[in-house]
């Protein structure tokens, strides 16, 4: 099963964040996806591994808020 088979036909914004230090998913996945996907931008979060602080999650989540009320820029 291809993973990104079905990507290109995802019409809505995709923002994409992925930790530079993940040792599960390697970045180069996130890369693959972000030339798949139609509307997509990848967000790289430095001194990061495949799991999110708390912190790092109440960021993701306001700025996410954001781009739904506001659009993605």
């Amino acid at each position: 099963m291809d993973p990104y088979a079905n990507l290109e036909k995802l019409a809505m914004p995709v923002h994409i964040y992925h930790g530079k230090d993940d040792n599960i998913v390697p970045l180069t996945a996130s890369k693959k996806a972000l030339k798949t996907l139609p509307n997509a931008r990848l967000t790289t979060l430095e001194d990061t591994g495949h799991a999110l602080t708390p912190e790092q999650q109440a960021q993701i989540g306001f700025e996410i808020a954001d781009e739904i009320f506001n659009g993605m820029k």
